[in-house]
């Protein structure tokens, strides 16, 4: 067996955080269904106890969301109880905790090779916790009943929305949470009775533990909003040399700079802004030069648009080239940790802006 380092394959993704949620909830039904089959991990002859173990992880990978709720609950006890969850006072925290914490902040990426971070890679299970904590409890209600599951649910692809949306199964109990972490946090800061000695030692730990909470419930909350997608085919960042041509024979180098199957922007040399009218673009064998029609421009930059049907031979061409070239898909590299999270607070209360014709998308790709 060899193991090749190169992506061969690419497939679109949920594009709307509920499509997300449904598509998650989907995968963990189905993968706990596997515990009633006869050739499930739990029934299955064949099986060795470590083939058991490595086969049941996929498994317990989806009982997780159900500590996370009790994370999510467990701080309410020390503003709105007074009473201790867990008895650590801020001493024990630094000395236990805060290595744990900075181990999984440096250790992640660099045993992933960047790939993915330790906090950024998290926040989703956030939006996920209640959905899916509904979904795994019903799951197996319905296994230690024998009562067979919902049907199969495709997750849409490819759409087109014209306005921002938000799912509100998604946002009420984030909202709830969100409100009833604020009068914890209150009852923190002025509690309205008098503490024994044990709970304002733990209070620093309250504290700490309930503001990491409201901002994940509030940057889950931003992640449920859904900005307008006027245009739901993938744009992909790219650096490559293209020359335009006319029915007189003459071409012109310019600089493709983002390109997707409904469109492509381009960067013109100079001053050359002329009218793009009857032109074709070419940038490689493997595409027929492609029609053109003029979008948008901007200095010397325009954005245009393939005045093609999907089963032109062309735009058949142009698809595969996109997706399916060797070595087009670089290898990821996540963001460093704290860089990412103090752009994802800002999110909070300054949203980004939507994306217009001219403005690429961070899909970055590559020329073998």
């Amino acid at each position: 067996m060899i193991y090749l380092q190169e992506k061969l394959s690419a497939g679109l993704a949920a594009e709307t955080m509920a499509d997300f949620v449904r598509q998650r909830q989907r995968w963990a039904e189905g993968t706990l269904q596997s515990l009633g089959l006869k050739q499930g991990p739990l029934r299955s002859p064949n099986l060795n106890l470590g083939q058991r173990i490595a086969y049941l992880e996929g498994v317990v990978h989806w009982l997780n969301t159900l500590p996370r709720i009790l994370l999510l609950l467990m701080p309410l006890s020390y503003g709105l109880l007074h009473t201790l969850p867990v008895l650590m006072s801020w001493q024990d925290a630094r000395d236990q905790l805060l290595p744990l914490w900075g181990t999984l902040l440096l250790g992640v990426g660099w045993l992933n090779r960047s790939s993915r971070g330790a906090l950024i890679s998290e926040l989703t299970s956030w939006v996920l916790a209640v959905p899916l904590s509904i979904t795994v409890l019903q799951q197996g209600w319905r296994l230690l009943w024998r009562r067979s599951s919902s049907g199969f649910r495709i997750t849409p692809k490819h759409q087109r929305r014209d306005r921002g949306s938000c799912s509100a199964a998604l946002v009420l109990p984030l909202l709830g949470l969100t409100v009833i972490s604020l009068i914890n946090l209150q009852g923190l800061l002025t509690p309205s009775a008098p503490l024994d000695p044990q709970a304002v030692s733990g209070r620093p730990i309250g504290l700490l533990w309930a503001s990491v909470n409201l901002i994940s419930l509030l940057i889950a909350l931003r992640a449920c909003w859904d900005p307008p997608a006027s245009d739901p085919a993938p744009w992909l960042q790219l650096n490559c040399p293209a020359w335009l041509s006319d029915t007189s024979g003459s071409t012109r180098p310019c600089t493709i700079t983002a390109i997707s199957e409904s469109g492509v922007e381009l960067m013109l040399p100079g001053s050359e802004l002329q009218d793009l009218k009857g032109q074709e673009l070419s940038w490689c064998p493997q595409v027929p030069a492609m029609p053109i029609s003029l979008v948008q421009r901007r200095d010397h930059h325009v954005a245009l648009r393939w005045p093609m049907a999907t089963n032109d031979p062309r735009k058949q061409a142009l698809i595969r080239w996109l997706y399916g070239r060797p070595g087009c898909w670089p290898d990821r590299q996540a963001q460093g940790e704290w860089k990412a999270l103090l752009v994802l607070l800002s999110r909070i209360v300054r949203p980004a802006a939507a994306p217009g014709p001219l403005q690429r998308s961070l899909m970055r790709q590559q020329l073998s």
